[in-house]
């Protein structure tokens, strides 16, 4: 209803709209228009003479000036409002202006600018904020335009009306308080124009900048423009919010559009790509690409045009923090330096999975119900929720699963699941990790449980628990015996064969064993022992199912999560020291060149007692010569762990086994590697210890890198591809196989980019050429280098994956079955299955081949428990033995090779039906259990570098416009290290500015100002960079400092935790010198150094150096002499 105006006039709106802007419940709106209704400005001369009582909160006539802000302004200026030095002290606040503003702002920018019309509040004392009903006063109300258009009726738009309020209340202003001057805040320029067409002197129009300029400080005027530019990001960043998505297509009636999974990057939020099975990949920029699709979706993409192919951003630049609503895109313009672009048309299929995130206190205020949880994740987005009890979710981690992304909603909505604990703690984020990676850590089902031994000395609610860190140590059971049937029907090697380990210290779940003896003819027989899982696990069983279900063991820093029960992972079947066990082996007959001869290859089911489980120190302390065991230790082993003192008579004759072993595994290698294994082994694994009682006291060390390594590796590398070959040969169909494809298309194109910058050549034509380069190029290059060079090596090969048989098939070609990086022709997984499903498989699908009409019989010789001699050709002198060979256990065989079968002939419990989705699944949970490990050992890094500020050397790999991605060895860590900051300013170690310009250099800021902060801003520096080449600061027509690939440089590592973070936090990197940190002193360089101080007679430091000194060439006399004779004839020749 509308009509003339007089003293209360009434206008009445129906609104459809609900507490948060969405569709609700329909409202009526009533305007009542008067005349009493003071101006806001105090002293007023025309409302005193009307005997109208000034409000509370009145601004003083006499200022130099009033503010009028337009809604925009107010909104997008909130910070610089309540900024003393921007001198807004007496402004005026209409209500047409509040009525818009409340449209664009969040329900707490609102309640910011309703406090300040609060005279109690503290910013009163310096500001004062007066409101004036526009909208209710007779003399500045307008009513809403209605005209007709081809015979229709049409009202005004809201905004068009506001505006036109906003016009005739600034004009009302000025004549109602002719002494006053009014500036009007807005950054409209139609309203300004509008505005500006009064020609008042007394009604200053500008905008945010040229207010700046006219009414505030100079020395403040880059501050305030800097905040004025934030301000201005972020209102662009809330438009871009209004943006609905479009509607899905029907893909039915779409004829050209490809299919994939979304892959969003892990360091900008809005950039994703789609990878197709053809190997395509298409680029998707910012959510409105994405159109409502999460990573991981499966989703249909159209394809742009070639004009409107985008540049990943972070192809060129190193990426700052990056805001999800952020729209802003880089086009290339029609440059043919674009990449495939799209857009998502429809989502095929959702990706299911619990999510982790976190609702921040600091987004939340008393009473409400919709809140924003913030994914730990930065690839999925933001979700949001509606809960009645925030207040206890706030600053927790959460799991938390997405229901559905309405099409007019800038968040998918969503509902938590479970609360896991307060931010920042240890258990928490750990908990969070393993939600994350989708690994099953959960106590074992009493189903499961019911398939174990019926013992009665162990407590069952511990064998429940899958986690060590929440489990008691369980002690080893004593009831349990070797069944009769079982001593009947295996070949028992408990009083034949020195069967031992070598395996990690403290380690429980103990896989394998091996044992090496001398034949009656003179050749050996090398035995390789893996604990015999399946006998304890049936098939189909709840327990099967668990296991299945978990697919591996998850190792963590500080813990592990046992695919199986304790009471068989750490106890009945791990191959403990001294204890009686079953096993499954593989036996190989080598010659006295220490060769294997192919036709004696055995497998058999066995009984084992292993003389000693020893650790990989142990083991090469016995080989060096000197004692496995310190007699000094007071260090208490757990019983059934590695590690235990290893009896001194036995020392001598593990030596000999283990020294021959060792002669064997170089030969393994070197024949793998004359196939084309590629060998990208780097320095030792980092080692993790807590270093106080406080749980974020850790210190890190490093993993000694041991041949005894290797050696063990290779002898499972051995029985893994044995095992694969028989399956083969009996299952062509459906023998579960590893295999690792050659690296296809461009993968290799980094690295190879950047090893050309620096001369250097490699050969990725195959595994065989790539080697070669690799080892051509170690000898050129520095330690820390090829350590890059062979992780790059390693990122750029695709995953080995578990595969059927019948999968690969269809490939035709000799690559289908083989394993790259190993360059084996066939490989599959055998030697740990207590903590890998697929040798379980492989175990059950091995015995298979040992049944029926392969059923072999056993013939026992008796054996003399005695060291194997070495060949006589290859034994040193320092080894020389009286030993007399044994005679060998052989088997009388039924029939040496099986027959020939069709394929209907051949007949396996596992087809290819059961054993593909099964190989799929445990691809994921290895993935899984790969990642969740790698993440947690990021988490105790920046767990260390929070209490430890360190230097370390590392190697720069790309240049970007705004910095450096680098590579430290020490740590096997790759990060930003960036020279620019968010604005551009360049920030360099305040070493490296020149003396003459020390005085031009200003402090840091944002991230670069870190507390004990040595860099410097230079004003008006760049940053140039030649592509590939070289990167270049310059300042002042003078080049500070220049990088290039693969220059080492020297960087400060911190880490800084937020009180409460929605992510968990990244390792922050400061450039500290061009120059790398001196590597430690070597073997030759101590020499020189103990020569140098005799020469200075300097005896202290002499005798710490020779000292040093003599340790080193102890070891290494002591590995030549166990070594150099040794080797196997064929490496010789």
């Amino acid at each position: 209803m509308s009509g003339q105006v007089t003293d209360v006039f009434v206008e009445k709106r129906f609104l459809e709209k609900s507490r948060r802007k969405k569709p609700g419940n329909v409202k009526a709106s009533e305007t009542y228009v008067r005349r009493d209704i003071h101006c806001g400005i105090s002293p007023c001369l025309t409302c005193q003479t009307q005997g109208l009582v000034p409000t509370q909160s009145c601004v003083n006539g006499n200022s130099p000036y009033i503010l009028l802000p337009d809604a925009i302004a107010l909104n997008t200026y909130l910070d610089l409002f309540e900024t003393e030095a921007f001198n807004a002290t007496q402004v005026v606040l209409l209500q047409t202006v509040l009525d818009q503003a409340l449209d664009i702002a969040s329900p707490r920018e609102f309640s910011r600018i309703e406090a300040w019309l609060d005279h109690t509040n503290e910013l009163a004392q310096l500001q004062t904020f007066a409101y004036f009903a526009n909208k209710n006063m007779a003399d500045t109300y307008i009513p809403a335009l209605v005209y007709e258009v081809n015979g229709d009726l049409q009202q005004e738009t809201s905004t068009a009306r506001y505006q036109r309020a906003f016009e005739i209340t600034v004009a009302w202003y000025a004549s109602h308080a002719p002494k006053v001057k009014f500036v009007v805040l807005t950054d409209d320029q139609v309203l300004s124009a509008c505005l500006l067409s009064m020609k008042n002197s007394r009604i200053e129009v500008l905008s945010c900048t040229d207010y700046i300029f006219r009414f505030c400080a100079k020395q403040q005027h880059n501050f305030l423009l800097e905040v004025a530019r934030e301000s201005q990001s972020v209102h662009a960043s809330r438009e871009a919010k209004k943006t609905e998505g479009t509607e899905y297509l029907d893909l039915s009636l779409v004829t050209d559009y490809i299919q994939g999974r979304l892959e969003v990057s892990a360091h900008h939020s809005l950039e994703a790509f789609v990878r197709t099975k053809e190997g395509k990949s298409i680029f998707i920029y910012g959510r409105e690409g994405m159109n409502r699709a999460i990573h991981g979706d499966n989703v249909a993409v159209e394809l742009l045009p070639q004009s409107e192919w985008l540049v990943p951003e972070s192809k060129t630049s190193l990426v700052h923090f990056v805001n999800e609503d952020e729209k802003t895109k880089k086009r290339q313009n029609g440059s043919s330096t674009g990449v495939p672009t799209g857009r998502v048309i429809n989502v095929v299929e959702r990706a299911s999975q619990l999510l982790v995130a976190t609702i921040l206190s600091t987004t939340v205020m008393p009473g409400d119900d919709y809140v924003i949880a913030v994914p730990m994740d930065i690839r999925y987005p933001k979700v949001r929720m509606r809960t009645l009890n925030a207040a206890e979710l706030v600053d927790q981690r959460l799991t938390i699963l997405i229901d559905d992304w309405a099409l007019d909603s800038f968040y998918p909505a969503g509902h938590y699941v479970q609360i896991l604990g307060p931010v920042g703690n240890l258990e928490t984020e750990i908990q969070a990790l393993l939600v994350q990676h989708a690994v099953h850590a959960s106590r074992f089902s009493e189903s499961a449980l019911a398939c174990l031994p019926d013992v009665n000395d162990v407590k069952w609610d511990d064998v429940a628990i899958c986690d060590t860190s929440r489990r008691p140590r369980v002690p080893l059971t004593r009831e349990w015996q070797i069944p009769t049937d079982e001593l009947q029907n295996r070949r028992d090697l408990r009083n034949t064969h020195r069967v031992f380990s070598v395996d990690p210290p403290g380690c429980q779940d103990i896989d394998d064993a091996m044992s090496i003896t001398q034949l009656p003819n003179g050749n050996y027989e090398l035995g390789v022992h893996i604990a015999d899982v399946s006998h304890f696990v049936e098939a189909d069983s709840s327990l099967d199912k668990e296991a299945q279900h978990r697919a591996t063991t998850v190792y963590l820093v500080d813990r592990r999560y046992d695919m199986l029960p304790v009471l068989l992972s750490g106890d009945l079947c791990s191959l403990h020291g001294r204890r009686d066990r079953l096993a499954f082996s593989v036996f190989w007959e080598l010659n006295d060149r220490l060769e294997i001869l192919p036709d004696n290859t055995t497998f058999a089911k066995t009984i084992v007692h292993s003389v000693a489980a020893m650790t990989y120190q142990q083991a090469d302390l016995l080989i060096l010569g000197l004692p496995a065991d310190d007699p000094s230790s007071n260090a208490v082993v757990p019983e059934g762990t590695a590690g235990h003192p290893v009896d001194g008579e036995l020392q001598p004759l593990l030596k000999k086994d283990l020294t021959l072993l060792t002669a064997i595994a170089r030969g393994l290698y070197a024949k793998r590697a004359a196939g084309g294994a590629v060998d990208l082994s780097q320095r030792g694994e980092l080692k993790f210890s807590l270093s106080g009682e406080n749980e974020s006291d850790w210190k890190i060390g490093v993993k000694q890198a041991l041949e005894i390594h290797s050696t063990i590796a290779e002898l499972m590398i051995l029985a893994n591809s044995t095992v694969a070959e028989r399956l083969v040969r009996f299952f062509p169909e459906t023998a579960l196989l590893r295999r690792h494809v050659p690296p296809s298309g461009d993968r290799f194109e980094q690295l190879l980019t950047l090893a050309t910058t620096q001369g250097l050549t490699l050969d990725t034509t195959s595994n065989m050429t790539l080697q070669s380069s690799l080892v051509r190029i170690e000898s050129t290059v520095d330690e820390d280098t090829m350590a890059l060079l062979k992780s790059m090596a390693t990122r750029a090969m695709s995953e080995a994956e578990y595969i059927c048989a019948s999968q690969a098939q269809a490939l035709g070609n000799q690559d289908r079955f083989g394993h790259y990086g190993l360059g084996l022709t066939y490989y599959t997984h055998f030697t740990s299955p207590i903590r890998r499903y697929a040798d379980v498989v492989v175990h059950r699908q091995l015995c298979e081949t040992l049944t029926g009409p392969l059923q072999r019989k056993l013939t026992k010789i008796k054996f003399s428990r005695i060291a194997p001699s070495l060949p006589a050709s290859l034994t040193p002198s320092v080894l020389t033995t009286g030993y007399v060979a044994p005679e060998p256990l052989l088997y009388e065989e039924a029939t040496e090779k099986p027959q020939k079968q069709t394929k209907s002939e051949i007949i396996s419990a596992f087809p290819a039906s059961v054993l593909v989705p099964q190989s799929q699944h445990m691809n994921v949970q290895n993935r899984n259990a790969k990642n969740v490990s790698r993440a947690c050992e990021e988490l105790f890094l920046a767990l260390y570098f929070k209490a430890h500020t360190t230097n370390v050397t590392a190697v720069v790999t790309s240049l970007k416009q705004n910095g450096l991605l680098v590579f430290i060895p020490q740590f096997n860590v790759r990060g930003p290290l960036y020279l620019k900051d968010r604005d551009g300013d360049v920030h360099v170690q305040a070493a490296m500015v020149p003396r003459h310009l020390s005085s031009k250099a200003e402090p840091p800021k944002y991230g670069f100002a870190s507390e004990n902060s040595t860099l410097k801003k230079l004003p008006g520096a760049s940053l140039s960079l030649e592509v590939d080449q070289a990167l270049t600061v310059n300042w002042y027509q003078e080049e500070i400092a220049t990088f290039r690939p693969l220059m080492e440089i020297t960087v400060q590592v911190s880490c800084e935790f937020a009180a409460s973070s929605a992510r968990l936090p990244e390792l922050r990197l400061m450039l500290v010198s061009t120059k790398p940190i001196l590597p430690l002193v070597s073997l030759d360089a101590l020499r020189e150094q103990v020569t140098a101080l005799h020469k200075q007679e300097e005896s202290q430091a002499m005798d710490e150096a020779t000292v040093a000194l003599n340790r080193l060439e102890l070891k290494e006399s002591l590995y030549q002499q166990s070594f150099n004779t040794i080797e196997p004839k064929a490496s010789k020749s």
